[in-house]
């Protein structure tokens, strides 16, 4: 597999939109999340989204430039 450089380009396009999102809320507190579970559940699945991305990158380039295949999370940072 080839590392498509499109590929990773529309993945960091995607995690800056989702980071974007994510600093509306860089000011909660914890009283805010712990009472405010819509709040929580966006941020949640903002953070999961963020992670998500950064992982696939991750994956993508251990696959594509080194041919190495991670099978967990740790791994697929560690292998950068």
């Amino acid at each position: 597999m080839v590392v498509k450089r499109n590929i990773i380009t529309a993945r960091l396009k995607e995690l800056d939109r989702v980071v974007q999102e994510l600093r509306q809320y860089e000011n909660t507190t914890l009283a805010e999340l712990q009472s405010e579970l819509s709040r929580r559940w966006i941020l949640e699945r903002g953070l999961i989204a963020a992670a998500t991305l950064i992982l696939d990158i991750a994956d993508h380039i251990l696959s594509g430039q080194f041919s190495e295949y991670a099978n967990t999370y740790e791994e697929s940072l560690n292998g950068l």
